[in-house]
């Protein structure tokens, strides 16, 4: 994955809460009280991979993208 793809992903999880890379749908959903949920979907599955402030989710969706893909320039 180019960086400016992966700017790209993060400017779309950080506004809209919802990107996609490839086969995966990452979604920050409010659950209540400035608690969110980070979601990730794929073939119909969806995993919560964090659960805390819309902060903390953003950053563990970037997180999980750099883990699974190559950043280059």
């Amino acid at each position: 994955m180019k960086r400016s793809q992966f700017n790209m992903f993060c400017k779309m999880i950080a506004g809209a809460h919802k990107a996609k890379v490839k086969e995966y749908t990452f979604i920050i959903k409010e659950k209540q009280n400035g608690i969110y949920q980070l979601l990730q979907q794929s073939a119909g599955l969806s995993i919560v991979l964090k659960q805390g402030r819309e902060n903390e989710c953003v950053e563990a969706a970037k997180d999980c993208v750099q883990m699974m893909y190559d950043i280059t320039d």
